[in-house]
């Protein structure tokens, strides 16, 4: 008798952590859905009108556009915060509107940016502010001050 007990409490135990179970892998397919939407909608929102202005594609970029938006997919379900996602999508609106996108170029990149923290990212923006402010300031050319990097 005590035996019959155990197992209908163990099979109950079992069919509540099945239901529990499904119930995480539910809470998991929404959550990674609603991050592909916005990681889909960052992207597109830099290629059509983003930093770099509406990006054109022709027929010889279709292959490396597919690798790229392949392993930008990979970061998004790495955990990429949105910050980087953001950044990388205008990584690959600048490449192409330089005529520079390929597989290659942006999986460096790509490996670098989406593990940068917000600090990071701020430092190497103000780094890069400074140094276009000192290379268009034209009396600190003069006073020899130019950077040459």
């Amino acid at each position: 008798m005590v035996s019959s007990f155990l197992i209908r409490r163990n099979s109950a135990s079992r069919t509540k952590d099945r239901q529990s179970g499904s119930r995480y892998v539910l809470f998991k397919c929404r959550t990674c859905e609603r991050k592909r939407a916005e990681a889909h909608e960052v992207l597109l929102e830099e290629i059509t009108a983003g930093r770099h202005g509406p990006i054109d594609f022709e027929a010889d970029d279709i292959e490396p556009f597919i690798a790229v938006t392949l392993r930008f997919a990979k970061a998004m379900e790495m955990g990429t915060a949105h910050e980087n996602l953001r950044l990388l999508a205008q990584v690959i609106a600048g490449l192409k509107k330089n005529k520079a996108l390929t597989a290659d170029t942006f999986m460096r990149w790509a490996g670098v940016l989406e593990q940068m923290t917000r600090d990071e990212l701020v430092t190497i923006g103000i780094a890069y502010r400074t140094f276009k402010a000192h290379q268009n300031a034209p009396e600190l050319k003069r006073q020899g001050f130019g950077c040459t990097f």
